[in-house]
Protein backbone atom coordinates (compact mmCIF):
# COMPACT_ATOMS: atom_id res chain seq x y z
CA UNK A 1 0.00 0.00 0.00
CA UNK A 2 1.41 3.38 -0.99
CA UNK A 3 2.13 5.77 1.85
CA UNK A 4 -0.13 8.81 1.95
CA UNK A 5 1.58 12.17 2.16
CA UNK A 6 0.26 14.58 4.76
CA UNK A 7 -0.78 17.82 3.02
CA UNK A 8 1.00 20.99 4.08
CA UNK A 9 -1.34 23.20 6.16
CA UNK A 10 -2.32 26.51 4.57
CA UNK A 11 -3.68 29.48 6.50
CA UNK A 12 -5.46 32.44 4.98
CA UNK A 13 -3.63 35.75 5.28
CA UNK A 14 -4.82 39.24 4.56
CA UNK A 15 -2.73 41.41 2.25
CA UNK A 16 -1.71 43.79 5.03
CA UNK A 17 -0.47 40.83 7.09
CA UNK A 18 1.73 39.58 4.25
CA UNK A 19 2.92 43.15 3.63
CA UNK A 20 3.93 43.51 7.29
CA UNK A 21 5.83 40.22 7.21
CA UNK A 22 7.59 41.09 3.95
CA UNK A 23 8.82 44.42 5.36
CA UNK A 24 9.93 43.04 8.72
CA UNK A 25 13.29 41.43 7.85
CA UNK A 26 14.60 44.09 5.38
CA UNK A 27 13.74 46.86 7.84
CA UNK A 28 15.45 44.96 10.67
CA UNK A 29 18.54 44.51 8.50
CA UNK A 30 18.60 48.21 7.71
CA UNK A 31 18.25 49.18 11.37
CA UNK A 32 21.02 46.76 12.39
CA UNK A 33 23.31 48.14 9.68
CA UNK A 34 22.54 51.66 10.83
CA UNK A 35 23.34 50.83 14.46
CA UNK A 36 26.73 49.42 13.47
CA UNK A 37 27.68 52.20 11.05
CA UNK A 38 25.78 55.18 12.39
CA UNK A 39 28.72 57.60 12.28
CA UNK A 40 29.83 56.77 8.75
CA UNK A 41 26.24 56.76 7.51
CA UNK A 42 25.69 60.17 9.08
CA UNK A 43 28.78 61.58 7.41
CA UNK A 44 27.75 60.16 4.03
CA UNK A 45 24.09 61.14 3.97
CA UNK A 46 23.78 64.30 6.04
CA UNK A 47 25.54 67.51 5.06
CA UNK A 48 24.36 69.33 8.19
CA UNK A 49 24.46 67.10 11.28
CA UNK A 50 21.93 68.10 13.99
CA UNK A 51 23.23 69.00 17.41
CA UNK A 52 21.06 66.37 19.09
CA UNK A 53 22.31 62.81 18.76
CA UNK A 54 18.77 61.48 19.19
CA UNK A 55 17.50 63.72 16.37
CA UNK A 56 20.32 62.50 14.13
CA UNK A 57 19.54 58.89 14.84
CA UNK A 58 15.81 59.43 14.33
CA UNK A 59 16.37 61.01 10.91
CA UNK A 60 18.69 58.20 9.83
CA UNK A 61 16.39 55.53 11.24
CA UNK A 62 13.35 56.86 9.38
CA UNK A 63 15.31 57.08 6.12
CA UNK A 64 16.75 53.58 6.58
CA UNK A 65 13.42 51.98 7.46
CA UNK A 66 11.78 53.72 4.49
CA UNK A 67 14.40 52.51 2.02
CA UNK A 68 14.60 48.91 3.17
CA UNK A 69 10.88 48.79 3.83
CA UNK A 70 10.21 49.68 0.18
CA UNK A 71 12.40 46.75 -0.90
CA UNK A 72 10.40 44.34 1.23
CA UNK A 73 7.04 45.87 0.30
CA UNK A 74 7.76 45.62 -3.43
CA UNK A 75 8.93 42.02 -3.14
CA UNK A 76 6.02 41.06 -0.90
CA UNK A 77 3.42 42.66 -3.19
CA UNK A 78 4.79 40.92 -6.28
CA UNK A 79 5.01 37.60 -4.43
CA UNK A 80 1.50 37.62 -2.94
CA UNK A 81 -0.76 35.09 -4.58
CA UNK A 82 1.91 33.93 -7.05
CA UNK A 83 3.23 30.43 -7.59
CA UNK A 84 6.82 29.36 -7.01
CA UNK A 85 8.02 31.12 -10.17
CA UNK A 86 6.76 34.42 -8.78
CA UNK A 87 9.68 34.37 -6.33
CA UNK A 88 12.11 35.45 -9.03
CA UNK A 89 9.79 38.25 -10.17
CA UNK A 90 9.51 39.43 -6.56
CA UNK A 91 13.29 39.29 -6.12
CA UNK A 92 13.90 41.29 -9.28
CA UNK A 93 11.21 43.83 -8.36
CA UNK A 94 12.60 44.36 -4.88
CA UNK A 95 16.14 44.67 -6.26
CA UNK A 96 15.06 47.33 -8.76
CA UNK A 97 13.22 49.20 -6.01
CA UNK A 98 16.38 49.19 -3.88
CA UNK A 99 18.50 50.60 -6.71
CA UNK A 100 15.96 53.29 -7.60
CA UNK A 101 15.55 54.38 -3.96
CA UNK A 102 19.32 54.58 -3.45
CA UNK A 103 19.85 56.50 -6.69
CA UNK A 104 17.05 59.01 -5.96
CA UNK A 105 18.31 59.56 -2.41
CA UNK A 106 21.85 60.27 -3.60
CA UNK A 107 20.60 62.75 -6.19
CA UNK A 108 18.43 64.48 -3.57
CA UNK A 109 21.36 64.71 -1.15
CA UNK A 110 23.75 65.69 -3.99
CA UNK A 111 26.13 62.80 -3.30
CA UNK A 112 28.29 61.16 -5.95
CA UNK A 113 27.37 57.68 -7.16
CA UNK A 114 29.95 55.17 -8.45
CA UNK A 115 29.64 51.75 -10.03
CA UNK A 116 30.92 49.93 -6.95
CA UNK A 117 28.20 51.42 -4.75
CA UNK A 118 25.49 50.51 -7.26
CA UNK A 119 26.71 46.91 -7.51
CA UNK A 120 26.77 46.53 -3.74
CA UNK A 121 23.29 48.06 -3.35
CA UNK A 122 21.96 45.81 -6.14
CA UNK A 123 23.28 42.61 -4.53
CA UNK A 124 22.08 43.75 -1.10
CA UNK A 125 18.61 44.63 -2.42
CA UNK A 126 18.26 41.36 -4.35
CA UNK A 127 19.21 39.34 -1.25
CA UNK A 128 16.71 41.18 0.94
CA UNK A 129 13.97 40.91 -1.69
CA UNK A 130 14.63 37.18 -1.99
CA UNK A 131 14.25 36.77 1.78
CA UNK A 132 11.02 38.80 1.74
CA UNK A 133 9.65 36.66 -1.07
CA UNK A 134 10.48 33.49 0.83
CA UNK A 135 8.83 34.84 3.99
CA UNK A 136 5.62 35.65 2.09
CA UNK A 137 5.67 32.18 0.50
CA UNK A 138 6.27 30.33 3.78
CA UNK A 139 4.05 32.46 6.04
CA UNK A 140 0.69 30.80 5.13
CA UNK A 141 2.02 27.49 6.47
CA UNK A 142 1.87 28.96 9.99
CA UNK A 143 -0.92 30.83 11.81
CA UNK A 144 -0.53 34.59 11.75
CA UNK A 145 -0.81 34.81 15.53
CA UNK A 146 2.42 32.75 15.73
CA UNK A 147 4.34 34.13 12.76
CA UNK A 148 3.93 37.85 13.40
CA UNK A 149 4.87 37.80 17.12
CA UNK A 150 7.94 35.66 16.41
CA UNK A 151 9.00 37.99 13.61
CA UNK A 152 8.44 41.00 15.84
CA UNK A 153 10.55 39.46 18.63
CA UNK A 154 13.38 38.82 16.18
CA UNK A 155 13.06 42.38 14.93
CA UNK A 156 13.26 43.79 18.46
CA UNK A 157 16.24 41.57 19.23
CA UNK A 158 18.07 42.91 16.18
CA UNK A 159 17.36 46.48 17.28
CA UNK A 160 18.27 45.85 20.93
CA UNK A 161 21.91 47.11 20.76
CA UNK A 162 20.63 50.46 19.53
CA UNK A 163 18.24 50.79 22.47
CA UNK A 164 20.70 49.49 25.06
CA UNK A 165 23.49 51.85 23.96
CA UNK A 166 25.85 50.44 26.56
CA UNK A 167 28.53 47.76 26.22
CA UNK A 168 27.76 46.28 29.64
CA UNK A 169 24.05 45.96 28.91
CA UNK A 170 24.73 44.44 25.50
CA UNK A 171 27.08 41.97 27.20
CA UNK A 172 24.38 40.97 29.69
CA UNK A 173 21.88 40.29 26.90
CA UNK A 174 24.53 38.38 24.93
CA UNK A 175 25.12 36.13 27.94
CA UNK A 176 21.36 35.73 28.25
CA UNK A 177 21.28 34.25 24.73
CA UNK A 178 24.01 31.81 25.75
CA UNK A 179 22.07 30.71 28.84
CA UNK A 180 18.91 30.43 26.74
CA UNK A 181 20.70 27.98 24.43
CA UNK A 182 21.91 25.97 27.42
CA UNK A 183 18.49 25.89 29.09
CA UNK A 184 16.56 25.00 25.92
CA UNK A 185 19.02 22.24 24.93
CA UNK A 186 18.82 20.83 28.46
CA UNK A 187 15.02 20.97 28.19
CA UNK A 188 15.30 18.99 24.95
CA UNK A 189 17.32 16.35 26.80
CA UNK A 190 15.29 16.22 30.02
CA UNK A 191 11.86 17.49 29.05
CA UNK A 192 11.56 15.67 25.72
CA UNK A 193 13.82 12.67 26.26
CA UNK A 194 13.51 12.23 30.02
CA UNK A 195 17.30 12.07 30.55
CA UNK A 196 18.34 14.05 33.65
CA UNK A 197 21.97 15.10 33.28
CA UNK A 198 24.25 17.37 35.33
CA UNK A 199 27.03 17.32 32.72
CA UNK A 200 25.65 20.00 30.42
CA UNK A 201 27.93 22.80 31.64
CA UNK A 202 30.92 20.43 31.72
CA UNK A 203 30.30 19.51 28.08
CA UNK A 204 30.04 23.22 27.33
CA UNK A 205 33.43 23.74 28.97
CA UNK A 206 34.95 20.89 26.94
CA UNK A 207 33.94 22.73 23.77
CA UNK A 208 35.30 26.05 25.03
CA UNK A 209 38.59 24.64 26.38
CA UNK A 210 39.16 22.62 23.20
CA UNK A 211 38.80 25.72 21.06
CA UNK A 212 40.91 27.82 23.45
CA UNK A 213 43.77 25.31 23.69
CA UNK A 214 43.87 24.82 19.92
CA UNK A 215 44.06 28.58 19.48
CA UNK A 216 46.73 29.10 22.13
CA UNK A 217 49.03 26.16 21.35
CA UNK A 218 48.52 25.68 17.60
CA UNK A 219 47.29 29.07 16.40
CA UNK A 220 43.93 27.71 15.21
CA UNK A 221 41.48 30.56 14.36
CA UNK A 222 38.21 30.80 16.33
CA UNK A 223 35.89 29.31 13.68
CA UNK A 224 37.79 26.01 13.18
CA UNK A 225 38.31 25.92 16.94
CA UNK A 226 34.57 26.23 17.56
CA UNK A 227 33.91 23.38 15.11
CA UNK A 228 36.56 21.23 16.84
CA UNK A 229 35.11 22.07 20.27
CA UNK A 230 31.62 21.11 19.09
CA UNK A 231 32.86 17.76 17.78
CA UNK A 232 34.87 17.08 20.95
CA UNK A 233 31.82 17.76 23.13
CA UNK A 234 29.81 15.39 20.94
CA UNK A 235 32.49 12.70 21.24
CA UNK A 236 32.56 12.97 25.04
CA UNK A 237 28.75 12.92 25.05
CA UNK A 238 28.85 9.74 22.97
CA UNK A 239 31.18 8.06 25.48
CA UNK A 240 28.96 9.06 28.41
CA UNK A 241 25.87 7.91 26.55
CA UNK A 242 27.30 4.52 25.65
CA UNK A 243 28.40 3.98 29.26
CA UNK A 244 25.32 5.22 31.11
CA UNK A 245 22.23 5.41 28.93
CA UNK A 246 21.59 1.65 28.84
CA UNK A 247 21.02 2.07 32.62
CA UNK A 248 18.20 3.84 34.46
CA UNK A 249 17.84 7.62 34.77
CA UNK A 250 19.21 7.80 38.34
CA UNK A 251 22.54 6.32 37.25
CA UNK A 252 22.90 8.96 34.53
CA UNK A 253 22.32 11.76 37.06
CA UNK A 254 24.85 10.31 39.53
CA UNK A 255 27.43 9.64 36.83
CA UNK A 256 27.16 13.14 35.34
CA UNK A 257 27.52 14.79 38.77
CA UNK A 258 30.77 12.87 39.29
CA UNK A 259 31.89 13.58 35.72
CA UNK A 260 31.33 17.33 36.10
CA UNK A 261 33.33 17.44 39.34
CA UNK A 262 36.17 15.40 37.79
CA UNK A 263 36.36 17.80 34.83
CA UNK A 264 36.37 20.82 37.15
CA UNK A 265 39.13 19.37 39.36
CA UNK A 266 41.24 18.42 36.32
CA UNK A 267 40.91 21.96 34.93
CA UNK A 268 42.08 23.41 38.26
CA UNK A 269 44.96 21.02 38.97
CA UNK A 270 46.40 20.75 35.44
CA UNK A 271 47.25 24.44 35.46
CA UNK A 272 50.29 24.01 33.19
CA UNK A 273 47.82 23.27 30.37
CA UNK A 274 44.59 24.96 31.42
CA UNK A 275 45.92 27.94 33.45
CA UNK A 276 44.01 26.59 36.46
CA UNK A 277 41.90 29.01 38.46
CA UNK A 278 43.35 31.98 36.56
CA UNK A 279 41.33 30.96 33.52
CA UNK A 280 42.23 30.17 29.93
CA UNK A 281 42.51 33.13 27.59
CA UNK A 282 40.75 32.79 24.23
CA UNK A 283 41.15 34.80 21.05
CA UNK A 284 38.37 37.33 20.52
CA UNK A 285 35.80 36.32 17.95
CA UNK A 286 36.15 39.62 16.06
CA UNK A 287 39.35 41.68 15.78
CA UNK A 288 37.41 44.96 15.91
CA UNK A 289 34.73 46.30 18.21
CA UNK A 290 31.02 46.65 17.58
CA UNK A 291 28.02 44.47 18.12
CA UNK A 292 29.32 41.44 16.25
CA UNK A 293 29.41 39.26 19.38
CA UNK A 294 25.81 40.10 20.15
CA UNK A 295 24.55 39.22 16.68
CA UNK A 296 26.55 35.99 16.56
CA UNK A 297 24.94 34.76 19.78
CA UNK A 298 21.51 36.01 18.71
CA UNK A 299 21.53 34.09 15.43
CA UNK A 300 23.17 31.06 17.05
CA UNK A 301 20.32 31.06 19.56
CA UNK A 302 17.70 31.39 16.80
CA UNK A 303 19.38 28.72 14.67
CA UNK A 304 19.86 26.21 17.48
CA UNK A 305 16.29 26.68 18.74
CA UNK A 306 14.98 26.16 15.20
CA UNK A 307 17.07 23.00 14.85
CA UNK A 308 15.79 21.67 18.16
CA UNK A 309 12.18 22.30 17.16
CA UNK A 310 12.74 20.52 13.84
CA UNK A 311 14.15 17.52 15.71
CA UNK A 312 11.39 17.60 18.33
CA UNK A 313 8.69 17.55 15.63
CA UNK A 314 10.39 14.86 13.54
CA UNK A 315 10.26 11.09 13.73
CA UNK A 316 13.12 11.18 16.25
CA UNK A 317 11.13 13.46 18.52
CA UNK A 318 8.24 11.01 18.49
CA UNK A 319 10.61 8.21 19.55
CA UNK A 320 12.14 10.36 22.30
CA UNK A 321 8.70 11.18 23.72
CA UNK A 322 7.75 7.51 23.66
CA UNK A 323 10.95 6.61 25.54
CA UNK A 324 10.29 9.34 28.09
CA UNK A 325 6.77 8.10 28.81
CA UNK A 326 7.51 4.36 28.95
CA UNK A 327 10.71 2.96 27.53
CA UNK A 328 9.59 -0.66 28.02
CA UNK A 329 6.48 -0.03 25.93
CA UNK A 330 8.58 1.83 23.34
CA UNK A 331 11.02 -1.09 23.13
CA UNK A 332 8.10 -3.51 22.75
CA UNK A 333 6.91 -1.44 19.75
CA UNK A 334 10.29 -1.83 18.08
CA UNK A 335 12.06 1.40 19.12
CA UNK A 336 15.81 0.99 19.66
CA UNK A 337 15.76 2.71 23.05
CA UNK A 338 19.50 2.91 23.72
CA UNK A 339 20.29 4.12 20.20
CA UNK A 340 17.85 7.03 20.33
CA UNK A 341 18.80 7.97 23.89
CA UNK A 342 22.48 8.12 22.90
CA UNK A 343 21.60 10.11 19.77
CA UNK A 344 19.73 12.71 21.83
CA UNK A 345 22.55 12.97 24.36
CA UNK A 346 25.14 13.49 21.62
CA UNK A 347 23.06 16.16 19.86
CA UNK A 348 22.49 18.17 23.04
CA UNK A 349 26.17 17.76 23.98
CA UNK A 350 27.22 19.22 20.63
CA UNK A 351 24.82 22.14 21.01
CA UNK A 352 26.24 22.85 24.48
CA UNK A 353 29.83 22.59 23.22
CA UNK A 354 29.13 24.90 20.29
CA UNK A 355 27.44 27.48 22.52
CA UNK A 356 30.27 27.41 25.05
CA UNK A 357 33.05 27.63 22.47
CA UNK A 358 31.36 30.57 20.74
CA UNK A 359 30.31 32.52 23.82
CA UNK A 360 33.66 32.32 25.61
CA UNK A 361 35.39 33.53 22.46
CA UNK A 362 33.31 36.69 22.88
CA UNK A 363 34.39 37.30 26.49
CA UNK A 364 37.91 35.85 25.83
CA UNK A 365 38.30 33.89 29.09
CA UNK A 366 36.86 30.78 30.74
CA UNK A 367 37.54 29.51 34.26
CA UNK A 368 36.70 26.25 36.08
CA UNK A 369 34.14 28.12 38.21
CA UNK A 370 31.92 28.31 35.12
CA UNK A 371 31.11 24.59 35.43
CA UNK A 372 30.36 24.33 39.14
CA UNK A 373 27.28 22.34 40.14
CA UNK A 374 25.69 25.58 41.37
CA UNK A 375 25.85 27.04 37.85
CA UNK A 376 24.42 23.85 36.37
CA UNK A 377 21.63 23.90 38.95
CA UNK A 378 20.84 27.50 38.01
CA UNK A 379 20.46 26.54 34.34
CA UNK A 380 18.16 23.65 35.31
CA UNK A 381 16.10 25.94 37.53
CA UNK A 382 15.74 28.47 34.69
CA UNK A 383 14.46 25.74 32.38
CA UNK A 384 12.03 24.44 35.02
CA UNK A 385 10.65 27.91 35.81
CA UNK A 386 10.18 28.70 32.11
CA UNK A 387 8.74 25.39 30.96
CA UNK A 388 10.57 22.10 30.82
CA UNK A 389 8.21 20.67 28.21
CA UNK A 390 8.41 23.65 25.82
CA UNK A 391 11.81 24.55 24.38
CA UNK A 392 10.96 28.20 23.76
CA UNK A 393 9.57 28.44 27.30
CA UNK A 394 12.85 27.19 28.78
CA UNK A 395 14.79 29.63 26.58
CA UNK A 396 12.62 32.62 27.52
CA UNK A 397 12.78 31.62 31.17
CA UNK A 398 16.59 31.62 31.11
CA UNK A 399 16.71 34.88 29.16
CA UNK A 400 14.32 36.80 31.42
CA UNK A 401 15.63 35.37 34.70
CA UNK A 402 19.27 36.15 33.85
CA UNK A 403 18.45 39.76 33.02
CA UNK A 404 16.26 40.02 36.13
CA UNK A 405 19.09 38.74 38.34
CA UNK A 406 21.40 41.38 36.88
CA UNK A 407 18.83 44.14 37.36
CA UNK A 408 18.33 43.11 40.99
CA UNK A 409 22.00 43.64 41.81
CA UNK A 410 21.22 47.28 42.45
CA UNK A 411 17.93 49.19 42.34
CA UNK A 412 17.60 52.98 42.33
CA UNK A 413 14.41 54.35 43.89
CA UNK A 414 13.01 57.73 42.83
CA UNK A 415 13.06 60.50 45.40
CA UNK A 416 9.29 60.46 45.95
CA UNK A 417 9.39 56.73 46.78
CA UNK A 418 12.19 57.24 49.31
CA UNK A 419 10.29 60.12 50.94
CA UNK A 420 7.11 58.01 51.09
CA UNK A 421 8.91 55.12 52.80
CA UNK A 422 10.65 57.42 55.29
CA UNK A 423 7.37 59.16 56.11
CA UNK A 424 5.84 55.85 57.27
CA UNK A 425 8.89 54.99 59.38
CA UNK A 426 10.72 52.67 56.96
CA UNK A 427 14.41 53.57 56.55
CA UNK A 428 15.20 53.80 52.84
CA UNK A 429 17.82 55.17 50.48
CA UNK A 430 17.81 55.85 46.77
CA UNK A 431 20.22 52.97 46.20
CA UNK A 432 19.29 49.42 47.28
CA UNK A 433 21.77 46.58 46.77
CA UNK A 434 20.33 43.06 46.89
CA UNK A 435 23.65 41.23 46.36
CA UNK A 436 23.24 37.52 47.00
CA UNK A 437 19.72 38.08 48.33
CA UNK A 438 18.48 38.11 44.76
CA UNK A 439 19.18 34.37 44.61
CA UNK A 440 16.85 33.94 47.59
CA UNK A 441 14.09 35.48 45.48
CA UNK A 442 15.12 33.19 42.62
CA UNK A 443 14.86 30.13 44.90
CA UNK A 444 11.48 31.28 46.19
CA UNK A 445 10.21 31.61 42.63
CA UNK A 446 11.44 28.08 41.88
CA UNK A 447 9.63 26.71 44.95
CA UNK A 448 6.38 28.42 43.96
CA UNK A 449 6.71 27.12 40.41
CA UNK A 450 7.23 23.54 41.57
CA UNK A 451 4.24 23.81 43.91
CA UNK A 452 1.68 25.62 41.76
CA UNK A 453 2.88 25.40 38.12
CA UNK A 454 4.80 22.18 37.62
CA UNK A 455 4.85 22.59 33.84
CA UNK A 456 6.45 26.01 34.18
CA UNK A 457 5.14 29.54 34.43
CA UNK A 458 5.05 29.99 30.65
CA UNK A 459 3.26 26.74 29.84
CA UNK A 460 -0.31 28.21 29.93
CA UNK A 461 0.77 31.14 27.76
CA UNK A 462 2.32 28.88 25.13
CA UNK A 463 -0.71 26.59 25.20
CA UNK A 464 -3.02 29.47 24.41
CA UNK A 465 -0.59 31.01 21.95
CA UNK A 466 -0.17 27.78 19.95
CA UNK A 467 -3.82 26.74 20.12
CA UNK A 468 -2.93 23.33 21.59
CA UNK A 469 -5.49 23.67 24.39
CA UNK A 470 -8.31 24.06 21.84
CA UNK A 471 -6.96 21.10 19.86
CA UNK A 472 -6.82 18.98 23.02
CA UNK A 473 -10.41 19.86 23.92
CA UNK A 474 -11.55 18.97 20.40
CA UNK A 475 -9.69 15.64 20.57
CA UNK A 476 -11.21 14.78 23.95
CA UNK A 477 -14.70 15.70 22.77
CA UNK A 478 -14.35 13.47 19.71
CA UNK A 479 -13.02 10.68 21.89
CA UNK A 480 -16.01 11.02 24.20
CA UNK A 481 -18.44 10.99 21.30
CA UNK A 482 -17.51 7.39 20.46
CA UNK A 483 -18.88 5.71 23.61
CA UNK A 484 -21.93 7.99 23.55
CA UNK A 485 -22.72 6.98 19.96
CA UNK A 486 -22.38 3.30 20.82
CA UNK A 487 -24.73 3.69 23.80
CA UNK A 488 -27.25 5.52 21.59
CA UNK A 489 -27.20 2.75 18.97
CA UNK A 490 -27.62 0.14 21.69
CA UNK A 491 -30.71 1.90 22.98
Amino acid sequence: MAATKTPTPHYEYKKWQLAALSVLIPAAYGAATLSALVESVAAAFLSVIPDSASALFLILLLFTLFRYGLIGAAAGYLRTGQNRGGLWIATAGGGIMGIVTFFVANIFLKLPVNVGQLLFVLVESLALALVSGLVVGWAPRFPFRQTMPLGSLLYLAILAPVALANDFRVGVVTEAYFLAIMASSWALLAGLGGQFSFAHMALMAIGAYTSGLLGRDFGVPPLPGIIAGTLMAGLVGLIIGVLCLPLRRAYLALFTIAFSEIIRIVLITEFQYTEGSNGLQLVHLFPVGGFGDYYVMLFMFAGSLTLMYVLANSRFGMFWRAIREDQEAAAAMGVDVVRYKVMLFVITSMIAGMAGATFYHTITIITPTNIEILIMSTVIAMAVIGSLEILAGAAIGAFVLHISLELLREIFLPTWAVNALVSVGIPATERIQFGTWRFVLFGLLLMLTLRFARNGLLFPIFERFSGSSEARKATVSKRNQGPEAIETEAV
